[in-house]
């Protein structure tokens, strides 16, 4: 319950108070003694609230936290270290007059006759010499649990 909300009932409390009981009975008095006495009554709610809201209060963990191996770090939560490494070699190739190349090769526009089809430059592009790679290593009551994946795309 919101301090809000606990300060909007007492108050609606101490108004149907206010409005159930006739003015005759009671003197002004009286009403501003019950008034005190409620707000008395919300300042220390809103005292323990507020302890409880500290003491609630949790240091967050560490985003990340090293592992146990080198260059890795710990899985949120566990106690499993991980590890993602390798590399991407991207190659951007134009080439000008080209009379041989592969067969993956990207051949400019032609339209099959004319002035166009004399045209002997090309441009490829592509990553064939890349790796990636995905390691794991989780301590259980049998030894370690490691994972190795890795994938090459050549």
């Amino acid at each position: 319950m919101t301090r809000q909300s606990i300060r909007t009932m007492l108050m609606s409390t101490a108004a149907v108070a206010l409005l159930a009981s006739p003015a005759a009975a009671e003197d002004v008095s009286d009403l501003k003694a019950k008034l005190e006495a409620l707000k008395g009554k919300l300042a220390s709610l809103e005292q323990r609230q507020q302890a409880t809201e500290k003491k609630a209060k949790v240091a967050p963990a560490a985003a990340l936290e090293a592992g146990d191996k080198p260059r890795s770090v710990k899985w949120a939560g566990t106690n499993t270290s991980v590890s993602f490494s390798g590399y991407a070699k991207l190659d951007f190739i134009y080439d000008i007059g080209q009379s041989l190349g592969d067969s993956a090769f990207v051949a400019a526009a032609s339209t099959g006759g004319g002035a166009a089809s004399n045209v002997t430059d090309n441009f490829r592009a592509h990553a064939r010499q890349s790796r990636l790679r995905f390691q794991s290593w989780t301590p259980t009551d049998w030894g370690e649990l490691a994972t190795h994946i890795e994938g090459d795309f050549e």
